[in-house]
């Protein structure tokens, strides 16, 4: 059960990386309430185990990910993990730890995992991994 959530995640973040990259943030629940991931020693080692599962079960050769602590302004002593991933120029898979792979894509509807070949055709343009997508949400949270 265990494996199958660091499994999740991973697919979570590769998903994104074979599509146009995005942002993860870690510390608010399913009705949208900040609720924080911990702090002091609780929050170093929930970084931690994040970036040991990313990299135990994410096949790729390169660093996509970015992790940031962020407080909040409206609990000040409330941490949330903001996890920003690249669009991936290549392929990122998504180990099981049993010897196989998938290639999840984010969909509008959530993930859809496809053959390595079926990751998006836009990779086949791209010569590095990029945030681009970073412009857009500037300007969707200046619009909103």
């Amino acid at each position: 059960e265990r494996r199958q959530a660091k499994v999740v995640f991973a697919e979570d973040v590769a998903s994104l990386a074979n599509t146009s990259g995005g942002v993860l943030v870690i510390g608010v629940n399913d009705k949208r309430e900040i609720v924080g991931i911990g702090d002091g020693r609780n929050l170093e080692h929930r970084l931690k185990v994040a970036r040991d599962v990313l990299e135990e079960f994410l096949e790729y050769n390169r660093e996509i990910v970015t992790f940031r602590q962020v407080g909040t302004d409206e609990k000040r002593d409330t941490i949330c993990l903001v996890i920003v991933v690249s669009q991936a120029c290549s392929s990122v898979g998504v180990s099981d730890g049993e010897g196989r792979f998938s290639y999840p894509v984010r969909r509008e509807t959530g993930i859809e995992r496809v053959a390595r070949m079926d990751t998006p055709a836009i990779k086949s343009h791209r010569k590095s991994d990029n945030r681009n997508f970073l412009v857009e949400l500037k300007q969707f949270a200046r619009d909103n």
